[in-house]
């Protein structure tokens, strides 16, 4: 409705209202940043102050004589930029309400008309309804401080448009945000890190806006160094934004992130030797640093104004403090936001063992993160206080992450945090459930000392692995709901037990008596996750212990029966959901429970029942006599002919079952007439890319569990024994 008018009218006043405002509020800020308060310059932060007094003249002496123009202006501009879609539904509303759309005369083609009219403005009604709901969902800013960013975009697009208009297709916030982090403007970068930093927060994933270039990336890493007080904010979100690459990032392409040679740059006081290193400084060295920042100048903290609308949004906050709260950016949270975005920042780089090599060559770097876990006040700090609770936790993930890098890196950092007894104590401690300690610790506190005693170079104590082992299985046992226990807290017991009982047999008593609660996790009522860890256990007591057969066979292996037929409905289910392949982490789950039955159903089978007491376990559990379950088998392996390595896993574990079950006359009929090694054939062809892969894992020790025997293997000891 209005470009015609825009197109002639806002341009033209809009480029002059904002470059003479701009000019203006630019010379006052030039001028009072070379005065002085008794002899000292100015600060910059009262420069914006002072500013107050040269607006005020500039709107008494120009704005108020041509304040019917510039309304006239301003209201041309709102109703073409911003309020064009408000205007519209106003005049919308206003004509139905109205309905004065004059007679038709008589005139027979004037009959539809006022109809006409109504349907006309009802659907204007409705597209302006669902663009304000579409816009906001789409942004997603909250109140306190989106308008400002609202207003830069706008005025970013519509001059972009101007220039060219195909320019705007595909433009987003996120990816002018990031295009801001390219400029050379202060306030620019400010404002996109600032961004960015706030879309990741409500879970945006800005990874392949920024993966692709190494110099934003760089130019995040150098902002982390710097120690002005005035860039305390610019740090932290810059923080936020490299914790959400980090998983990504190779420290080796990033010479200034970890260690870096710009020693130069460091005395000059702009940047540190080591840029993350930098956010687990201490308060006391960040205060020293802002007392000294006092007394520098940066110029490019004194840059103008950006538009005409954030004056008039500075002034509105000082003509109405109610409207501060809404325009407020936000504030700088302290030195403990930047510790623990810096400690996410290790615990993402260490995911890569290449970058643990860097971390722990770091000098200092690994004496900090190890401080809190050798402290002597570590259980009485975390009882007083949740913010070192939340720092000690920090610092406890980047452990876990670096112990278990392969190699020498992970090996002397579990010496040494072996060796340390101070050490060992406080993880003791917060593994003592009265202490207090909260359950999030306890978890990080169990992962490291499981990973110290699967570890023989740091001589654990059998005495020690059986009291974790108890604690570990006491925990795992914890009924949630009475006990107050989180279900992470038990799935990570669980997990860290199967780790350790895959490596030490466990108390023969303690298994017995906990061998049937353990079975009643398998239960499909359970949380998957919980049944995967009980699962694990279950097949290493098996290995490891003397069970009683009878329980085996009557409690055991019809909860494993069981669990391997119930997935009968989450496999149709699967089937209709092609969309992804384990594309979310209940599928993935799911896959891996059903890895585990299986291989607990070819461990009981091997070593633990005879043939004829499972084939009477299988009639039991409504299997007739074996051809369901041999047809069970060949659907799971028919549905796992995918290039994944849960799948491969499944795949074996399958073959395996009919290779023993057939070598021990049990079901060769069967399998022969469900057509097996057929479809055995047929994922050898399909996952023999990914097997010959799986060969050259040299450090993860499932990968080489999986790697062995080969499909080739299996296919021929089937057809051998179907004959």
């Amino acid at each position: 409705i209005f470009s015609d008018l825009g197109d002639e009218v806002v341009p033209m006043f809009s480029n002059l209202l904002i470059k003479d405002n701009r000019r203006v509020v630019s010379k006052a800020r030039e001028w009072l940043a070379f005065q002085t308060i008794d002899g000292e310059p100015v600060p910059s932060y009262k420069i914006h102050y002072f500013l107050k007094i040269p607006i005020i003249i500039y709107m008494v002496i120009v704005s108020i004589p041509m304040l019917p123009l510039l309304a006239g202006c301003y209201i041309v501009l709102f109703l073409y930029g911003c309020g064009g879609p408000v205007s519209c539904i106003g005049l919308a509303l206003w004509r139905i309400l109205q309905r004065d759309y004059g007679s038709n005369d008589g005139d027979i083609t004037k009959a539809n008309l006022a109809p006409a009219l109504d349907v006309f403005y009802c659907l204007i009604l409705c597209q302006g309804a669902f663009l304000i709901v579409s816009s906001r969902q789409d942004y997603k800013i909250p109140k306190k401080w989106g308008y400002i960013w609202l207003v830069d975009y706008y005025f970013y697009s519509r001059a972009k448009c101007w220039r060219d208009p195909a320019s705007i297709q595909g433009s987003t916030m996120s990816r002018y945000a990031v295009d801001l982090i390219d400029s050379d403007s202060w306030d620019d970068q400010l404002s996109g890190v600032t961004m960015l930093a706030t879309f990741i927060r409500q879970g945006a994933d800005v990874r392949c806006l920024l993966l692709p270039s190494k110099s934003r990336i760089q130019k995040l890493i150098d902002t982390l160094g710097w120690r002005a007080t005035a860039s305390r904010e610019m740090r932290e979100a810059a923080a936020c934004i490299v914790a959400h690459l980090a998983g990504d990032i190779h420290l080796a392409q990033f010479p200034g992130a970890i260690r870096s040679p710009a020693i130069a740059a460091a005395i000059a006081g702009d940047l540190e030797p080591w840029c993350i290193s930098t956010l687990l400084e201490d308060e006391t060295l960040l205060a020293y640093w802002s007392n000294c920042d006092q007394q520098q100048e940066f110029p490019h903290l004194r840059s103008g104004s950006r538009s005409t609308m954030h004056t008039l949004i500075r002034v509105t906050e000082k003509i109405m403090p109610e409207f501060r709260h809404v325009v407020q950016k936000p504030t700088s949270s302290g030195c403990n936001e930047l510790i623990l975005q810096g400690l996410t920042i290790l615990e993402r780089l260490a995911s890569d063992h290449h970058n643990c090599m860097d971390i722990s060559s770091t000098p200092g770097l690994l004496s900090k993160i190890l401080a809190p876990l050798c402290s002597s006040t570590l259980i009485r700090g975390i009882n007083n206080s949740s913010t070192w609770a939340d720092v000690v936790n920090g610092t406890f993930k980047v452990l876990c992450s670096l112990i278990r890098c392969p190699g020498s890196t992970g090996e002397s950092l579990r010496r040494e945090i072996s060796a340390n007894q101070q050490a060992i104590s406080n993880l003791k401690s917060i593994l003592d459930r009265s202490n207090g300690a909260g359950q999030e610790l306890q978890m990080r506190a169990m992962e490291i000392v499981t990973e110290l005693a699967l570890d023989s170079s740091t001589n654990t104590t059998e005495e020690t692995k059986e009291n974790l082992m108890n604690q570990q299985l006491e925990i795992f046992l914890l009924d949630k709901e009475s006990d107050a226990i989180s279900e992470k807290l038990q799935t990570t017991a669980g997990r860290t037990l199967a780790l350790l009982t895959a490596n030490t047999k466990p108390n023969s008593s303690r298994v017995n008596d906990s061998f049937g609660r353990l079975t009643k996790l398998l239960d499909a009522k359970n949380n998957i996750k919980i049944r995967i860890a009980a699962v694990q256990i279950m097949e290493n007591m098996c290995v490891h212990c003397d069970l009683d057969k009878g329980r085996v066979k009557d409690t055991l292996l019809p909860q494993v029966l069981a669990g391997i037929q119930s997935d009968k409905r989450g496999a149709r289910q699967r089937d209709q959901n092609e969309s992804s392949d384990e594309g979310n982490d209940e599928q993935a789950a799911t896959k891996e429970l059903q890895g585990g039955l299986l291989s607990l159903t070819l461990v009981i089978y091997d070593k633990l029942i005879s043939p004829d007491d499972f084939e009477d376990a299988v009639e039991k559990k409504g299997l007739g006599n074996g051809e369901l379950f041999v047809k069970k088998l060949k659907t799971i392996l028919k549905e796992n002919c995918k290039e994944t390595i849960t799948s491969l896993r499944i795949v074996k574990l399958c073959g395996q079952i009919a290779t023993s079950m057939m070598s021990r006359n049990k079901y060769t009929e069967q399998f022969k007439n469900q057509g097996f090694v057929d479809s055995l054939s047929e994922a050898k062809k399909i996952m023999s890319n990914l097997e010959s892969c799986i060969l050259f894992a040299e450090t993860d020790i499932q990968l080489k569990k999986i790697a062995a025997p080969l499909l080739s293997e299996l296919e021929k000891e089937v057809l051998l024994l179907v004959g």
